[in-house]
């Protein structure tokens, strides 16, 4: 037997492999593997994790964790979650199950929101061994899903209304949520696009920024629009742009200027400033650009409303304005139907053309005879006097123009066209009264003020010209000449044509014997007279002979004594008609006492014309004691005196 054979080897064995195994342990730290791997792993991990006992005792933290919880890993290890982090559990609500989609919040020197996920392991009877806890910081996406959101609520605020002071109001409170500021102010750029000025402002210095109005271009505000680029700015007191608002932009080191662009043209920009240096960043202009492009959009959709809503209105009012001018016309047209006075009716027209706007209307006579338009009567300021005429000879005036062509003349700016007025004015208009081809009156209006005279005028005059050209043709009464006799005799009282005589009489007996002389030897005759027709007929045997009752009543055969025009026009055609005739207005005193002596004088001047330019006489007996001496001394001065008789 061998000496070795009672020795044992494996006592050998150990005893030279126990000190190699303690000098790899302790020289070269093999043990030590494990733990290496554990530090370089979680240690580096962007997420703190976290192992917990089943009794959720701590086993084991990683560096972030322990900057969490304040707490080196020693301090930790081994004691409950609830001591170390109070709350954590029973945010996550957190009990011996895995969970995952947690949220807790952790407040350091700001608050901070992590994700949680929890796994359970367990042995092979299932029963729980430990946890496993990993936080994800998801600060940032909170607050981007916040700023989201606020913009999204922002966006349905702005867009809830069109009254653009709402929007402003929304837009700042907006901006003051998602980026803050002392200052705010939305500038929009002029409809000349040479100026930029502040629509809205709100914050430390109230409405001091209304009145800063910049030249494009110019400043901060100015660039951002020229440029469409945003300006962000730590020290505003660093850059000379920034000074270019007083009181405004100065007081403010950090800026943030957006602009707002719509339709590829840029309309404004968002300013908001703050007192404290380097105040916003570029997440808050990342968060301002959407909200920009949300603002533009309102302010267009809002603009696009009002200029709707503006024409809504401009319309509604042009109905409204046109609905009153119809319902003008309307009446004008009624009060003609039931009209036979020419005076009333042309006092309706002219009332009718003051009421549709003119700053002053009137109406003009054609005397074709006497070659003249005549001024009749008007409505407003600065018109000439009544019985003003011009030669229808001076074509230079648009008046006399507008009769002798028939057409309407109208200037609506009176600057723009040569020619003379009888009314100085910004803008005029003439239109022709025809009658059976022939220019009766003119109608003028003018303005003098800021309003001119539009098309829609012109044809709304055009209307009243035509109903007033209706109402002449069907009120007028023409009355064809006749022979009452023709007698072989010689006449007893000879008149000389183309003469006016006034018999002086009380009682008009020696007119009518000189008139049933002349009308029963071949003249034609017309009487006027204030006896009603019938009465002359019988009494003085005219069967044939043509006659106007002179009275206010409205029947058959009358003239109205204010109806001046119409009864020249009737003695005018008579005239006119027949080769030779005579004329017996009896009535005088009566057309004085309801017009006036003047405006007698005047109507017995123009019928003196008539009887001149168509071959008759007139034969006018008056009571020289119902008149003043100096009206009776004008007339006879004025007329022939047959013979002062005083039956």
């Amino acid at each position: 037997m061998s000496p070795l054979s009672y020795v044992s080897v494996t006592v050998l064995l150990f005893s030279v492999v126990g000190p190699l195994v303690a000098l790899s342990i302790f020289r070269f730290r093999v043990a030590d593997i494990v733990p290496v791997a554990r530090s370089t792993i979680l240690d580096g991990m962007s997420d703190g994790v976290m192992v917990m006992d089943s009794q959720n005792r701590i086993l084991d933290v990683n560096s972030l964790v322990q900057q969490l919880v304040g707490r080196s890993s020693s301090e930790v290890i081994g004691k409950s979650v609830e001591e170390v982090c109070p709350g954590w559990l029973d945010q996550t609500d957190s009990r011996n199950e895995t969970q995952t989609g947690k949220e807790i919040v952790v407040n350091l020197e700001e608050q901070r929101i992590y994700d949680v996920r929890t796994s359970s392991l367990t042995d092979w009877r299932g029963n729980l061994v430990s946890q496993i806890v990993v936080l994800h910081d998801i600060t940032d996406r909170k607050k981007a899903e916040m700023q989201l959101r606020n913009i999204f609520e922002a966006s349905k605020l702005i867009n809830s209304t069109m009254d653009i002071n709402e929007i402003f109001k929304f837009i700042s409170d907006s901006c003051q949520t998602l980026a803050g500021f002392d200052h705010f102010t939305i500038f929009l750029v002029s409809k000349d696009k040479k100026h930029i000025y502040p629509a809205f402002t709100a914050g430390n210095i109230g409405n001091k920024t209304g009145r800063s109005v910049l030249e494009y271009g110019e400043g901060l505000v100015g660039h951002c629009i020229a440029t469409r680029e945003t300006v962000l700015l730590g020290n505003a007191h660093k850059n000379e742009r920034a000074k270019k608002i007083y009181s405004v932009t100065e007081p403010f080191m950090s800026h943030v200027v957006v602009p707002l662009v719509i339709e590829n043209e840029c309309v404004g920009a968002l300013h908001i400033s703050n007192a404290v240096e380097n105040a916003y960043n570029q997440k808050d202009v990342d968060v301002l650009k959407p909200l920009s492009e949300v603002v533009s959009s309102a302010i267009r959709n809002s603009n696009l409303y009002n200029e709707i809503k503006r024409f809504g209105e401009e319309q509604e009012e042009k109905i409204k304005d046109r609905s009153k001018r119809i319902e003008i016309l309307l009446n004008a047209r009624q009060e003609l139907q039931k009209e036979t006075s020419w005076e009333r009716g042309l006092s309706t027209i002219v009332e009718s053309m003051k009421m549709l706007g003119f700053d002053g209307a009137g109406a003009f006579l054609v005397d074709l005879k006497g070659e003249k338009l005549i001024f009749h009567l008007g409505k407003g300021d600065d018109l000439p006097e009544a019985g003003t005429s011009i030669s229808l000879k001076r074509k230079e005036y648009f008046g006399v123009k507008c009769v002798l062509e028939k057409k309407t003349i109208h200037a609506e700016d009176s600057t723009s066209v040569e020619g003379k007025q009888l009314v100085e004015s910004n803008s005029f208009v003439w239109v022709p009264i025809v009658v059976q081809d022939e220019a009766f009156a003119a109608l003028a209006a003018f303005t003098t003020k800021s309003k001119r005279i539009t098309d829609e005028d012109v044809k709304d005059l055009e209307i009243l010209a035509g109903m007033c050209a209706a109402f002449i043709d069907r009120t007028r009464i023409q009355i064809e000449p006749v022979v009452e006799k023709a007698l072989k005799t010689e006449i007893k009282h000879q008149l000389n044509p183309r003469e006016g005589f006034l018999v002086l009489e009380k009682k008009p007996e020696k007119s009518f014997e000189i008139f049933v002389d002349l009308v029963t030897h071949g003249i034609s005759g017309f009487v006027v007279s204030r006896e009603h027709p019938e009465k002359v007929k019988e009494k003085y045997k005219l069967l044939k002979t043509p006659m106007l009752w002179l009275s206010r009543t409205e029947t058959k055969d009358a003239i109205n004594p204010d109806d001046l025009p119409k009864l020249s026009y009737i003695i005018d055609d008579f005239t006119r008609k027949s080769t030779e005739s005579v004329i017996l207005l009896d009535g005088l005193e009566y057309l004085i006492i309801h017009t006036g002596f003047e405006t007698v004088l005047k109507y017995l001047h123009e019928l003196r014309d008539i009887i001149t330019l168509n071959n008759s006489r007139l034969i006018m007996p008056v009571n020289r004691e119902t008149l003043s001496s100096k009206d009776s001394n004008m007339l006879e001065r004025e007329f022939t005196i047959v013979e002062h008789f005083t039956s």
